[in-house]
């Protein structure tokens, strides 16, 4: 199973700073990744062009930064 996740709107509300990841939005993810078997992570936000995966797992538990 593949998620295609956008990062603004779903790990960062409108309010919150750019380019930061909300912790209780992340603790959300990796609770809804964690109860899917299979499942791997594909970043699909123009935060790629920004950031390295290797610099985007690390605001993930590591479990879940596996998958991406």
């Amino acid at each position: 199973m593949l998620i295609l996740l956008d990062l603004d709107g779903v790990l960062r509300r409108a309010s919150a700073p750019k380019y930061r990841f909300e912790a209780d939005l992340i603790d959300n993810i990796e609770v809804c990744v964690r109860g899917l078997a299979d499942a791997r992570i594909v970043i699909s936000s123009s935060w790629r062009e920004a950031y390295s995966i290797p610099e985007m797992r690390k605001h993930f538990s590591d479990d879940v930064a596996a998958l991406i």
